[in-house]
């Protein structure tokens, strides 16, 4: 059974629930509306993270040994030819993200 978009929504605007005394702009209430399993593409590639745990990897294996040196040559390999993702928010929704983040409502 397919749900007319009108009642998609509708039914949307009821996920977001604001019990805090600022008041919502649009892009943040669609941010929002996205639901807690959204993921946001990243801006940059987490190349430090990667690199150590890599690193750690080749710990196990023996830092000197040719196993380890062929998973490090191989994982230099697939950085340099490493692209981001392309972004699944527009820019006014990533700032909407950012002043949802930076609220205090102690303020």
């Amino acid at each position: 059974m397919k749900v007319p978009p009108e009642t998609v929504s509708q039914m949307k605007e009821r996920w977001v629930i604001n019990k805090s005394s600022r008041e919502l702009s649009q892009p943040e209430i669609k941010v929002l509306q996205r639901g807690l399993s959204f993921a946001v593409s990243p801006t940059k590639l987490p190349i430090v993270e990667f690199i150590t745990s890599v690193e750690k990897a080749c710990h196990l294996l023996g830092p000197n040994s040719e196993d380890a040196n062929l998973l490090r040559s191989e994982c230099v390999n697939m950085l340099k030819q490493a692209e981001l993702p392309q972004s699944n928010i527009c820019e006014e929704e990533r700032k909407a993200l950012r002043d949802l983040g930076d609220y205090d409502p102690s303020c």
